[in-house]
């Protein structure tokens, strides 16, 4: 009776040993002082409901055996932008390419070129 649950317990070692899973990871902080970031979006991969400043959010995938029909991919951050009661729906000008076995770390900040719309 004692033999299967080893069994089971090595059959599975071999079994995770044997896959190639890779992390991706899309991380944003919100670095704009007295602005929240809504509904930020990355190619249509949701990362946060909102972000107030200082705040992080993080979009998170694997690939199982490195490989994915979602990836690469590469586009915009798109979100809205709360300030003094006003919102304004906004994208980034630059876009961001993101593969299996990558984390990006992006802020978005005073610098952060955008486009409303």
């Amino acid at each position: 009776m004692k033999r299967f649950p080893l069994l089971l317990l090595v059959g599975l070692a071999v079994f995770s040993m044997g896959c190639d899973n890779t992390e991706v990871s899309l991380t944003i902080t919100n670095r704009l002082p007295n602005v929240e970031l809504r509904d930020v979006i990355w190619e249509g991969r949701y990362i946060s409901g909102g972000l107030l400043p200082g705040q992080t959010g993080t979009f998170e995938s694997t690939c199982y055996s490195g490989k994915s029909d979602d990836f690469p991919d590469e586009g915009p951050i798109e979100f809205r932008m709360a300030l003094n009661g006003k919102v304004v729906f906004v994208k980034t000008k630059e876009t961001f390419k993101l593969d299996c076995d990558q984390q990006l770390i992006l802020e978005v900040n005073d610098s952060t070129e955008i486009e409303i719309f």
